[in-house]
């Protein structure tokens, strides 16, 4: 029952990110999903305690003057076994729960 239970609710949470009436049906992807998304935010729990995240600056130029007209910060994040890890992966995780402020 705890199994059915957990299936559903992350069917319903994906039908209230699509919008109003739709439905889903549960596959194994969506669990698949889940835990891949639950382990990098476990992960990322972790980075922040190691100090595996890094700001890289980079310039930004006028196209015109090719002067540097300021620089952008962006975060990396170098994990000790997977390497580089993208931006486009755990930035969304770290908005939705909050671990951006950290």
């Amino acid at each position: 029952s705890n199994t059915l239970l957990k299936n559903a609710d992350s069917a319903l949470n994906l039908a209230k990110k699509q919008g109003k009436n739709c439905y889903i049906f549960f596959t194994q992807e969506m669990q698949t999903v889940v835990a891949e998304r639950l382990e990098i935010e476990n992960r990322m729990r972790i980075a922040i305690i190691e100090n595996q995240f890094t700001l890289v600056y980079q310039p930004k130029v006028d196209l015109y003057t090719k002067k540097p007209v300021g620089v952008e910060a962006l975060i990396r994040w170098k994990h000790p076994e997977r390497g580089l890890i993208s931006p486009d992966v755990f930035i969304p995780i770290s908005e939705e729960t909050g671990m951006i402020l950290a």
